[in-house]
């Protein structure tokens, strides 16, 4: 009969409830085993759980009730090890109470916004100095547009300088001359047009030019602003050519603003230094009425001299080469890789919201990060009225790294800012 046919092993198939077997000194009840004798469905007590990991009872995938799971909790564990080893996991959504402290890793998130990192807040001193202006160079903010979400303190100094907040952890401030706005002398000269010889601009593309003469040396020569920035004139015996005059219009509001040119694609041409400096070529039609005619003399002994004109002043004139902040204007530099702007400290602001900025082409707060990588990062905020609410920083080259930074105080006293407590991890990596 057909009974009588079953092997021992079919038959075993379904315990009866209330077996209970000691597994690793606790109580297990089975209700369920295979052919081979292991365990696919048992219950226990939440306490004995995890002594049955590492154990050759129960079959891979067996099923293990925690019957003492309060209302609201999930009880049913899975072995996800092997039959010859177990390891239970508690089955269903994952809550956030599931999660032991100090076990999730930033690979485990599907998006860097999943996850934020929690710091110790940092505090750095900005020293109040009368005299802050006087010989410091301005601090800026330093963006890559490739990511504008982080940025880079720099100023115009002669070294990587560190600011230090305490604790071994600093902020760089790291070197960068676009940050100087250089000024140009010209030399008022009645026989200019003898003494040197006429400047022309060459127009490339965009928005960009090069100047050029018929220099008395027949050799390419530079002339210099008062931080030694070098502007190239090349020497080309047509430079006449094509070229475009340029005047020089010492009356002009704006310091910047004093070349002017009658532009071939009316808008404002711009000439690069050696090392990133700009010089606007103003475009005026009537260029040659507002201005006078600039010439190049390229055996000037000093090359901070070799701009000269004929002034209807009888005075030497001055212009100034591009406000840095000027030179982040995506629309007139697309090219270029960087945005600056100048970096302000309000001393009655939120601890972490002390270091302002005000680029209307960055219009939200920035990161920047420590020596130190993620261990520590500050904010410079978003303030369209930065310039009023806080007071330019200025960097000390030569304070100790403590002491860094300083700033002219409206109340007389130091100031202080904190760095952040809470940080996504993309928002951490070092920019320089």
């Amino acid at each position: 009969m057909a009974f009588k046919k079953r092997t021992k092993g079919v038959f075993r198939l379904f315990q009866p409830t209330g077996d209970v077997r000691t597994i690793n000194s606790v109580s297990v009840t089975v209700l369920e085993v295979n052919a081979a004798d292991k365990i696919t469905r048992a219950e226990t007590l939440t306490a004995s759980i995890a002594s049955l990991d590492s154990q050759s009872d129960f079959a891979k995938g067996a099923l293990v009730t925690v019957t003492d799971a309060s209302n609201g909790n999930k009880c049913v564990y899975e072995n996800v090890g092997t039959a010859a080893s177990s390891t239970f996991n508690l089955m269903g959504e994952v809550a956030v109470g599931d999660i032991p402290d100090a076990t999730l890793t930033y690979a485990k998130m599907a998006t860097d916004d999943a996850i934020t990192k929690r710091v110790t807040a940092e505090t750095w001193t900005v020293t109040d100095a009368d005299d802050a202006a006087t010989g410091n160079p301005q601090m800026y903010l330093r963006l890559d547009k490739s990511d504008l979400s982080k940025g880079t303190l720099v100023a115009d100094v002669a070294a990587l300088e560190l600011w230090d907040g305490g604790s071994g952890t600093t902020l760089p401030i790291m070197t960068d001359i676009r940050t100087y706005q250089g000024t140009l002398t010209l030399t008022d000269d009645d026989s200019a047009a003898t003494t040197g010889t006429a400047l022309y601009a060459h127009y490339l593309y965009g928005n960009k030019a090069l100047l050029k003469s018929v220099t008395a040396n027949n050799a390419n020569s530079t002339f210099e602003d008062d931080s030694d920035e070098s502007y190239v004139v090349i020497d080309d015996d047509a430079a006449a050519q094509g070229g475009i005059i340029v005047y020089f219009d010492e009356d002009a509001v704006n310091a910047d603003d004093r070349f002017l040119i009658v532009s071939p694609v009316g808008e404002d041409l711009y000439v690069e230094s050696f090392v990133g400096g700009f010089i606007r070529l103003k475009h005026d039609a009537s260029a040659a009425s507002n201005g006078v005619q600039v010439y190049f003399d390229d055996d000037a002994a000093d090359a901070a001299a070799s701009l000269v004109f004929v002034s209807p002043t009888n005075a030497s004139g001055s212009m100034t080469t591009m406000d840095p902040a000027d030179i982040g204007d995506p629309g007139t530099f697309p090219d270029y890789p960087y945005m600056y702007t100048p970096v302000y400290f309000d001393e009655d602001g939120a601890s972490n919201v002390r270091l302002l900025h005000a680029s209307t082409f960055v219009p939200h707060d920035v990161l920047v990060a420590t020596m130190e990588g993620t261990n520590k990062f500050i904010k410079v905020n978003y303030d369209a009225s930065a310039s009023s609410n806080g007071v330019a920083v200025y960097v000390s080259e030569a304070s100790a790294d403590a002491a860094k930074t300083e700033f002219v105080s409206p109340t007389n006293a130091n100031g202080t800012l904190t760095s952040e407590a809470t940080v996504r991890p993309y928002e951490v990596t070092v920019s320089a």
